[in-house]
């Protein structure tokens, strides 16, 4: 099989552990923010920080998927001082597909604040904003549309019946 571009993974098949559907039930629906940067990206320490405070700063449950950030053995290590005791491909994410936000950056040093990562949640959030409303539009049509039977055969198929017409 050869792939060009991002893979789609297969729609789960097993059922949710006992553990994460427990957590997970605990919140009502479309009110967990989950936040990822992608395998490749390692912020510095002291932008760790600044996005965790900023997804603090919303007062909405968050989950964050990143590696430790330069310098730090673990994420824990990184976190902020005290954070633990109280209760994380921007562009195409909020460009193209319109499925998320980009989070404003200093022009000056090309770093965020936490309250450039608050303002850039809330804004989401916010079940009355017409960027909200866009973005959870959106979430319904990608997700029909990449979870639907026999996706990855078409397009498989198709790119070999293009490659047979230019033999």
């Amino acid at each position: 099989m050869l792939y060009a571009g991002p893979v789609v993974p297969e729609p789960p098949k097993l059922a949710l552990e006992e553990r994460w559907e427990r957590l997970l039930s605990n919140f009502e629906a479309k009110t967990l923010i989950f936040c990822t940067f992608g395998s490749e990206c390692v912020l510095k320490k002291d932008q760790f920080q600044e996005l965790v405070l900023g997804l603090e700063l919303t007062g909405l449950p968050f989950l964050v998927a990143l590696k430790p950030p330069m310098g730090a053995q673990t994420i824990e290590s990184a976190l902020p001082e005290g954070f633990q005791e109280r209760i994380i491909n921007a562009r195409l994410m909020a460009g193209d597909l319109r499925i998320g936000v980009e989070v404003e950056k200093s022009e000056k040093d090309g770093f965020f604040t936490k309250d450039d990562v608050n303002e850039a949640v809330r804004a989401l959030m916010d079940g009355d904003s017409e960027l909200g409303k866009e973005v959870r539009a959106n979430h319904a049509k990608w997700k029909e549309f990449l979870l639907a039977p026999g996706l990855e055969n078409y397009y498989i198929n198709d790119f070999v019946m293009k490659l047979n017409n230019l033999m």
